[in-house]
């Protein structure tokens, strides 16, 4: 409640909260280059205390596979251009309509981790707390 603003959540002490950063593990489906965006968004989130939970591994899982899949998009349209020939003519490529289609979709996981200005002025964590790191964990991450 308190991470919602709610007043009500001093009144509840015993009210159990989701765990901590340290509990998140790499899922073992990512590809190679969402594994290392994973580990890079694991320590830039778990910086803010109460933004990331166990709760938010499969959100960040879809955001770091659509990345990878963005940035793959991307180096295609690079190397054969953003158009190809179609029977009407000049049109977007698969890999263009690929990249804005994951594009778009980045856009809204990004919303959720506050990863935008006007996202994250609407974002209300526990500042109160440290965040928990596993030393461990983040070693061998």
């Amino acid at each position: 409640l308190k991470l919602h603003g709610s007043p009500a959540a001093e009144t509840r002490p015993d009210e159990p909260k989701p765990p901590t950063v340290s509990a998140l593990k790499r899922p073992a489906g990512l590809t190679q280059a969402g594994g290392r965006k994973w580990s890079q968004m694991v320590k830039l989130l778990g910086q803010v205390p109460g933004l990331l939970t166990i709760v938010d591994a499969e959100s960040l899982q879809q955001y770091c596979e659509l990345w990878a899949v963005q940035r793959d998009a991307l180096a295609h349209c690079k190397a054969h251009g953003w158009e190809t020939e179609t029977a009407r003519g000049m049109g977007p490529s698969p890999a263009a309509g690929r990249y804005f289609r994951v594009t778009d979709a980045l856009i809204k996981l990004q919303d959720r981790f506050g990863l935008n200005p006007a996202s994250r002025a609407s974002i209300r964590t526990d500042t109160t707390a440290t965040p928990q790191v596993d030393k461990k964990a983040a070693y061998f991450a």
